[in-house]
């Protein structure tokens, strides 16, 4: 059957797959985590609201963790600009909303 919302990204580099295969795509624009023992868990939120869990190991999660940051820091760097975390962009839009200059 075909997805008609499907995207026509391909995934890349699967160990052992025949051949690219398409796959959706997923924009998320907050997210929540969880842990249990021996899993990590992720709700993806679009404007707050659940769209997808993901779960996976914690092998995974630690490698998806270093890969991204890796890929962020390249970008950081190469644009010689720094992405701001979610926590320094509330800190600011905090700090706005109050009406308290920059320090």
């Amino acid at each position: 059957m075909t997805d008609p919302d499907a995207d026509t990204n391909q995934a890349r580099g699967t160990p052992g797959a025949a051949s690219p295969v398409a796959v959706r795509t997923l924009y998320f624009n907050g997210f929540d985590l969880g842990a249990t023992l021996s899993d990590v868990g992720v709700l993806t939120l679009l404007n707050g609201q659940p769209q997808v869990r993901l779960s996976m190991s914690f092998t995974t999660a630690k490698t998806l963790c270093a890969e991204l940051s890796a890929l962020i820091s390249e970008f950081e760097s190469v644009t010689n600009h720094s992405i701001m975390t979610m926590s320094e962009v509330r800190a600011g839009y905090d700090q706005l909303r109050r009406g308290e200059e920059k320090k």
